[in-house]
């Protein structure tokens, strides 16, 4: 769901009215759902990109992970 709201901002919809837009991504190793989705997204704007559609801009992701300090 989060992929498709970035993608669906940076697409340029009215374009395409009566189009649909398949997009499938494959996730072949998961260090987190945070890296996936931001790692998807990237990939996906990149692939709409090289297939020609119309676009706003690329989309752009990252993801962090901030440690908690230990407790002694």
């Amino acid at each position: 769901m989060q992929i498709q709201q970035a993608l669906t901002s940076a697409v340029r919809l009215e374009l395409l009215p009566k189009s649909t837009i398949d997009i499938f991504v494959t996730i072949i190793e998961n260090d987190g759902i945070e890296g996936c989705i931001a790692a998807g997204s990237v990939a996906a704007s990149v692939a709409l990109a090289d297939a020609g559609i119309e676009m706003l801009g690329l989309v752009a992701s990252c993801s962090t992970v901030c440690p908690l300090p230990s407790v002694l």
